[in-house]
């Protein structure tokens, strides 16, 4: 087994008694900087936004995330919250490519993922 494969699945281990942990996000962003698949921490990482979308210091993710091109439109909703409630961060700008995921269609275009 490789070193990396090692890594992964360690991590995948603690992850699965750690996800209600504020702090696994500094694990996420470990991972993904190291070049790790998204697709190991993609559940947790999503529910974790989704938990932290009003915390500023979820931004690592919401830049992360700005990037992906399939995610669900709710996670899209939370990280375009998180730019809603921190226009001064200089990373909000990393929101902008995800304007172009949401549709006019049934997610009700961009005003409708913005919180009221």
């Amino acid at each position: 087994m490789g070193e990396k494969e090692h890594v992964r699945r360690s991590i995948q281990a603690w992850l699965k008694w750690h996800q209600g942990n504020r702090a696994v996000q500094f694990v996420y962003q470990a991972w993904l900087d190291a070049g790790g698949e998204f697709a190991v921490v993609r559940r947790g990482a999503i529910a974790w936004l989704h938990e932290n979308r009003e915390r500023e210091e979820a931004v690592y993710l919401t830049k992360f995330l700005a990037k992906e091109k399939d995610i669900p439109i709710e996670t899209v909703r939370d990280t375009l919250v998180w730019c809603y409630r921190f226009p001064d961060n200089e990373d909000a700008s990393d929101c902008t490519p995800m304007i172009g995921q949401i549709g006019s269609g049934e997610s009700g275009g961009v005003t409708h993922c913005l919180p009221e």
